[in-house]
């Protein structure tokens, strides 16, 4: 008899560390359940104090056992940011375009991503913000008085939710690969050519029409993601622009206007799009990584497009570094334009190279379900590569897209006074939120990421909003300034 109630108790308590693991792998797994198999755990180990007739020993042992095992399956659901989300699975999509939802499906999804941001948002800690509150009830209304839902019709309430945060890491989205793109932009911007106005209306004035639906802490960040939308199917019927017949006016460098007018017809699906770029850089295949020495220039340039602090980066940067000693290199810069964010390491990784024993990289608050974890001094002792170090000049260039962890390495130059950047100002401040959590909502299959932690910048005393930069030009000239800026003739 105490062996079967031993065994029922070991095999409840085993199995809500076993349901941790599975819902990194297989989202979804109800809160109520965990709390119920919680519930489970101790009626047992209640049975056992009952029923089997123990020791005073295997007493103790089966109370700590249950306690140990209920506190780790607690803390897994409600202390941990990323239950049920999808940091480790491809999520399930939809064909947005075609989807309807019935009110309810559409209720539920917003019911959801709200549990979610109380739940993992540091900002929501001490409850709903009202500002939030009342776009989410506008929302809602809004959704229960349309005759049909569409999953694009969801998206944007999602978008007008959220969007009241000021937050540009949390935000609702659609995939990349499941859009559908303009076929002739590819050639366009080769050709030199951006988009200025759709159907006669500016850039900048549709953004004040449809700002609403963008997550934004830079203009030039919300700017630079509408001109993403306006060359998508998806992205014009998110704005809510008639995709039967859209006129673009485009116009070059020297202010040359060119005007198209394109339908349905002219949008193909990412692959193809893909497989269409005809720039000189290429299509996916480029690596994230990689560098080139301007020796006559004395100049190394490092080009990161996406912050991976993998062995592929790290010894590039070895192999730079090898080659600016050689070469007696007094000038590196680091071109982050296109760098959407990543992991911050990277960071940290180049700061081993330059001559410095301590610098500041911020500090944070890290929400934990009730709780809020704190993050440290912002003080990092410096393992530097002595044998490569760089006393040089150190660069960085950035635009709108420099984002996240991405805008944290423009930062940690900046503010400890390790370089000088030149460009536009990073797509995100850094005193703000970020370290996200990926969810997807169970009946649209739209995703939304939250953030999790909030950060304080490196230098805490600064007045300035953003890393502004110390030379500001046009994003794509900030490479030509750069020689300027070292005394080289440019190209």
């Amino acid at each position: 008899m105490k062996k079967k109630y031993l065994l029922i108790s070991a095999a409840l308590c085993l199995l809500g560390p076993v349901l941790l693991k599975v819902d990194s792998y297989f989202p979804h797994i109800p809160e109520y359940m965990m709390a119920l198999l919680t519930g489970l755990m101790i009626g047992a180990a209640v049975l056992f104090f009952l029923k089997s007739g123990g020791g005073i020993l295997s007493k103790i042992l089966v109370t700590v056992y249950t306690v140990l095992f209920a506190v780790v399956t607690i803390q897994g659901v409600y202390c941990n940011p990323y239950w049920n989300t999808y940091m480790n699975t491809e999520m399930e999509y939809v064909d947005i375009l075609g989807q309807t939802l019935s009110y309810r499906e559409a209720e539920k999804d917003i019911d959801y991503l709200m549990h979610y941001l109380k739940k993992d948002h540091p900002m929501f800690i001490d409850g709903v913000p009202e500002d939030v509150q009342q776009a989410c009830e506008k929302a809602v209304q809004e959704l229960k008085d349309e005759e049909t839902i569409t999953g694009i019709m969801l998206y944007r309430k999602v978008q007008n939710i959220v969007s009241v945060l000021g937050d540009a890491h949390t935000s609702g989205g659609v995939t990349q690969k499941m859009r559908h793109y303009l076929k002739d932009m590819h050639q366009k911007e080769k050709d030199g050519y951006q988009i200025t106005a759709v159907n006669g209306i500016g850039l900048k004035e549709l953004f004040r029409e449809k700002e609403d639906l963008y997550c934004y802490e830079t203009e030039s960040r919300a700017l630079s993601r509408m001109a993403t939308d306006l060359i998508t199917l998806e992205g014009l019927e998110f704005l809510d622009i008639d995709s039967d017949q859209v006129r673009y006016t485009f116009r070059n460098d020297t202010g040359e206007e060119k005007e198209a007018v394109y339908g349905t017809a002219d949008f193909i699906p990412y692959e193809e799009y893909e497989a269409a770029d005809v720039s000189d850089q290429g299509a996916d295949g480029k690596p994230f990584v990689s560098y080139r020495i301007d020796v006559p220039g004395s100049l190394a340039i490092l080009t990161l497009n996406e912050c991976k602090n993998s062995e592929e980066y790290r010894t590039c940067l070895q192999e730079m570094f090898t080659e600016v000693k050689a070469e007696n290199i007094r000038n590196v810069a680091v071109d982050l334009r296109e760098n959407g964010g990543g992991n911050s390491m990277v960071a940290n990784e180049f700061i081993r190279y330059l001559d410095v024993d301590t610098y500041k990289t911020g500090t944070h608050s890290w929400r934990r379900g009730p709780f809020t974890v704190g993050g440290g001094d912002g003080v990092c002792q410096n393992d530097i590569h002595s044998d490569l170090v760089f006393d040089g000049e150190v660069f960085v260039l950035t635009s709108a897209d420099t984002f996240s962890s991405a805008m944290l390495f423009s930062e940690f130059i900046k503010d400890n006074h390790l370089g000088r950047i030149i460009g536009q100002p990073p797509g995100n401040a850094p005193s703000g939120y970020g370290e996200i959590a990926i969810f997807q909502l169970p009946n649209s299959k739209l995703y939304v990421q939250i953030s999790t932690k909030k950060f304080m910048r490196a230098d805490e005393k600064t007045e300035d909003k953003l890393v502004t930069p110390d030379i500001l030009c046009d994003a794509d000239k900030a490479l030509e300034t750069l020689y300027g800026e070292i005394g080289v003739p440019f190209g």
